[in-house]
């Protein structure tokens, strides 16, 4: 899961590009900004020791009904 680092991302973050600023309305050269968030899918693979993250985007019944 964790590549062999022994560190795991669940709590991403960065500074949003400029054009994503242009976009909303707002002066990149006057404004710089900064987006975090948890990931809740790290989160739940984390706790219910699921190794391949994937498979909680396949939608698969089956596997969603072990928990």
């Amino acid at each position: 899961m964790c590549k062999g680092t022994g560190w795991i991302e669940i709590l991403g973050c960065g500074i949003i590009n400029p054009h994503v600023l242009e976009n909303c309305g707002v002066n990149p050269k006057e404004w710089s900004a900064f987006a975090f968030g948890i990931g809740v899918d790290r989160v739940t693979s984390l706790k219910f020791g699921i190794s391949d993250i994937r498979l909680e985007y396949e939608n698969d019944a089956r596997f969603l009904s072990l928990f």
